[in-house]
């Protein structure tokens, strides 16, 4: 990078071989006369790129720049991002290119006028030389020809000044082709100024005029992670894989023939040596091409291909997800998003606790990458609580806290792009807010559960289909045993059901074993909670196996 030395980095890498990079078996400086070379070698098993994001972290390899880029709007100072640069910039030069049209016109009005009164007077030529020698003086004779010609004074006086020489053929086709010239660029000025397209046009010629005059090249190179000129995902195998992700943020890719066959082509997912109280949360079957999008509580979207997942064993533990995303402090994951390319038929859908909803064509974030991107704007105090895929044609479901539920049609939500807040989804009441948001499936089954743990299983044709602002209808009656909603989830009888309690324990039911109920009613108990305990969060994983529960 820019002003960084290449010894000092290569030094401070060799350091860090002892702390954060234990997983660096040997870095070696190679550069020569051709150009600079570092080859960092990695210990077997070691994953590439969270040796990348923990050289990026901890050396200079990743170098930023901040700039102030303070500047007067309309007479104060504001400090402008990028975008913002650009859209003073442009609308300053648009201002600059209609003064200067405005000018133009006004100038080749002026001329042309001229020249229309000179032209009248080369067809009259005989008279005007009459009038001009018969009159007294020249007021006299320029009051006559205004009289006899309709002449303005402008005008007559032109013709009074005109010499002699001007009245040849050659200088009478000057001002005859002077005057076409003229009558074009005033049409072309008019047309300019009706039509901001037309400007914007020429301000965008009239920079890139700019940058062929005095523009060069670039000093640094920009690239997007290419090997020789390659796509590294040439040299990886397309093959089905395990990519899983636990409810503490551990991840891990595993090659599929290690889980057998259970249910409808599903895979057990029990076996991992995880921490105490964690739990697989999610796990799909997916190309080692496809793309894994995750969503957290603060609007950010980050993504990355399965390969890129650490290899592991069904027994591994696998690696913190901070190792490869640089999660701020307050980060958490609210939603991982498997899908094998950016389809522009698909969006993600995203809900917050203050009831605001917002649909984002999935081609928008195809820049989010490892480093992240916002994908929608929080009011101050609120939070992002879920994100789904959704495709055009769906039904999707907002549930909150007090029993509300709002099922609503997709093109009730118009798309927007990322840096935007939304729109209202569902009306809450005072203390209410969102616990969760789903897509309407008719193969599964809405599961509520409440923080004294009651649930229930409702069946998705309860609800009826209601607008987007309204307050739905009510899918929960509380009673004292139960408490207010935690979370919601569309699940099936292949899924277990896992409660997080506010004590840090963890209580794993079988779906299956949750009562189906109608929209009112209050649910039974689907765990035992101590007195002083309450649930604070769900999350659905795959039911555990016979085999494994052994």
């Amino acid at each position: 990078p820019y002003q960084v030395n290449k010894s000092d980095l290569v030094k401070r890498i060799a350091e860090l071989r002892k702390t954060h990079l234990q997983s660096v078996s040997e870095v070696r400086d190679e550069s020569d006369r051709d150009g600079i070379r570092v080859v960092i070698e990695l210990k077997k098993g070691a994953v590439a790129r969270v040796v990348v994001n923990l050289l990026f972290l901890h050396t200079q390899l990743q170098t930023n720049f901040n700039v102030n880029n303070l500047a007067l709007v309309d007479g104060r100072p504001q400090q402008l991002g990028l975008i913002d640069m650009i859209k003073y910039y442009v609308a300053h030069r648009e201002e600059v290119l209609e003064r200067r049209t405005k000018f133009d016109l006004a100038k080749a009005q002026e001329r042309a006028h001229i020249l229309e009164g000179l032209k009248i007077g080369l067809d009259n030529i005989d008279e005007v030389i009459k009038i001009i020698k018969e009159a007294a003086d020249n007021s006299v004779a320029a009051q006559n020809l205004k009289s006899r010609f309709g002449l303005s004074d402008i005008q007559a006086q032109a013709i009074i000044d005109m010499r002699l020489g001007r009245l040849s053929h050659l200088e009478s086709e000057k001002i005859l082709n002077e005057l076409a010239e003229l009558n074009a660029k005033i049409i072309y000025y008019k047309e300019l100024l009706a039509d901001r397209d037309k400007i914007l046009q020429v301000v965008k010629d009239e920079i890139l005029a700019v940058s062929e005059k005095y523009g060069d090249e670039r000093r640094s190179e920009i690239t997007h992670e290419e090997l020789s000129g390659m796509n590294i995902e040439d040299f990886i195998k397309r093959e089905n894989v395990v990519a899983v992700i636990s409810n503490r943020g551990f991840v891990k890719r595993v090659p599929v023939d290690e889980y057998r066959s259970q249910g409808r082509g599903g895979v057990g997912v029990k076996g991992a040596t995880l921490r105490d109280e964690d739990f697989i949360e999610h796990l799909f079957v997916a190309s080692t091409h496809d793309y894994l999008m995750v969503v957290t509580n603060l609007g950010q979207a980050y993504w990355f291909k399965v390969h890129e997942l650490p290899a592991g064993s069904k027994t591994s533990k696998g690696e913190s997800i901070k190792k490869i995303l640089p999660f701020a402090d307050d980060e958490e994951i609210t939603e991982v998003i498997n899908f094998s390319e950016f389809d522009e038929d698909l969006y993600i859908l995203m809900a917050t606790r203050n009831g605001i909803v917002k649909k984002v064509n999935l081609p928008l974030f195809i820049n989010a990458r490892t480093r992240g991107i916002r994908g929608i704007i929080l009011d101050e105090g609120d939070v992002l609580v879920s994100s789904i895929l959704i495709k055009k044609g769906n039904d999707c479901m907002v549930v909150t806290r007090k029993g509300r539920g709002l099922r609503f049609a997709d093109d009730d939500v118009r798309a927007m792009g990322r840096a935007s807040r939304g729109v209202i989804g569902i009306k809450l009441t005072d203390g209410d807010s969102v616990v969760g948001l789903m897509k309407v499936n008719p193969e599964k089954r809405m599961l509520l559960v409440t923080e004294k743990g009651q649930g229930k299983q409702v069946e998705f044709d309860q609800f009826k289909r209601h607008n987007r602002a309204t307050m739905g209808q009510k899918i929960y009656t509380f009673r004292d045993k139960t408490g207010y909603l935690v979370g919601t989830l569309a699940v099936s009888d292949e899924d277990d059901l896992v409660c997080i309690t506010a004590n840090g324990q963890s209580i794993r039911v079988p779906v299956e074993t949750i009562s189906i109920q109608g929209a009112y009613a209050s649910g039974v108990a689907v765990a035992r909670l101590r007195e002083d305990d309450t649930i604070v969060a769900i999350a659905r994983t795959e039911a555990e196996s016979e085999e494994e529960e052994e």
